[in-house]
């Protein structure tokens, strides 16, 4: 069973890295011999098939409109004369940190709210900081996130973030929740 799940996960994986338009490139993980229940039920999601399945908080206009600020101006002066590069690759430009690995806790949601706050910081001209997902993971049940159990990552987040005034570093607060027990 899990073999054919594999197979069709590297037939997937193959499709696409064959496909021209998308930069990006795949490959196999721990996951690729789960359904994609299973993975959901793991790992979290607010959509299914493309479709939000879970609310934003907060949320309230049908479209969002960027009112044109560039946000990179503090660190990269010369990204905010009007011409965009054809790629940029902020790894390499230092406005991303290591990567992180979730364990077996299904709090991506957490991950993927402090990379970017992490990033956007960098970017306003700070030190790049690592922050903490298991503050995200244990405190933050706004918009029904539920630590391992799953969240969403979008102004719910956001909002617990704001109430109590940031993030710790993950050198304060670090992550345990999926790896070992958490120390009390």
């Amino acid at each position: 069973y899990r073999l054919g799940i594999f197979r069709e996960s590297l037939e997937r994986i193959a499709e696409r890295n064959a496909e021209a338009g998308d930069l990006a490139t795949y490959g196999v993980t721990r996951w690729a011999d789960r359904t994609e229940e299973e993975k959901r039920t793991r790992c979290g999601s607010t959509s299914l098939d493309g479709v939000r399945i879970t609310g934003r908080v907060g949320v309230t206009a049908k479209t969002h409109v960027w009112d044109g600020t560039c946000y990179a101006k503090p660190r990269y002066p010369n990204m905010c004369n009007g011409t965009l590069p054809d790629e940029i690759d902020w790894t390499t430009m230092g406005a991303t940190t290591k990567i992180k690995d979730q364990g077996q806790c299904g709090d991506c949601f957490t991950f993927g709210a402090t990379s970017d706050m992490e990033s956007a910081w960098f970017l306003a001209g700070n030190e790049l900081v690592s922050l903490s997902e298991q503050q995200l993971t244990s405190c933050d049940k706004v918009g029904g996130d539920a630590g391992c159990g799953g969240g969403d990552t979008n102004l719910d987040t956001d909002k617990y973030v704001v109430n109590n005034g940031g993030l710790a570093s993950e050198a304060d607060y670090p992550f345990c929740s999926g790896h070992w027990a958490c120390k009390p």
